[in-house]
């Protein structure tokens, strides 16, 4: 046993860091016993700690900056440029899902209209057409959207119809 202790030691002196080989090896006696210390040197211990966890540290974040560089996601610039003049409002009256999707389609489909965004109103319309470089369509306003749900709703009729529904089903 105690050549065995010697080898490791010897190996674990080629570093020539700090000696822990008495942390790792315990000191086996007669009859198989492990002898107590009467006192940790706390010095070295806490010195292996700091060099262990500043390496373990190191190779974390060398890994980690290493997968954000290698999987970062391309994101066109006017789509966050579309997302600041937009109301944020993530009504979904666009129909789409959120501002963030409307503005990610308004960028990259060419079919999508620069004036959907209802809350944003004309000047948002013009300056989402300014960035994408398309041209706005005259749409109704609004208003007009939110009056007529407005009566709807509450009245149970349509404006133009005397019938009547169930507010509960239209929204």
């Amino acid at each position: 046993m105690y050549e065995m202790q010697k080898i490791i030691a010897d190996i674990l002196g080629v570093f020539q860091l700090f000696d822990i080989s008495h942390y790792l090896i315990p000191h086996v006696g007669v009859g198989g016993a492990v002898e107590a210390k009467e006192h940790v040197d706390i010095v070295p211990l806490i010195k292996f700690t700091l060099i262990f966890l500043a390496g373990v540290g190191a190779i974390f974040g060398l890994g980690l900056a290493l997968a954000a560089k290698r999987f970062a996601v391309k994101i066109d610039p006017r789509v966050e440029q579309v997302k600041d003049v937009l109301a944020h409002a993530h009504c979904g009256a666009c129909g789409f899902a959120g501002c963030e999707q409307y503005a990610e389609a308004v960028v990259n489909n060419k079919d999508v209209s620069p004036n959907l965004c209802i809350p944003a109103g004309s000047k948002g319309a013009e300056a989402v057409a300014l960035i994408t470089g398309k041209k706005t369509k005259e749409t109704e306003s609004a208003r007009d959207g939110v009056t007529l749900h407005f009566f709807t709703v509450f009245t149970g009729t349509y404006p133009w119809s005397t019938t009547t529904f169930c507010p509960s089903a239209s929204i």
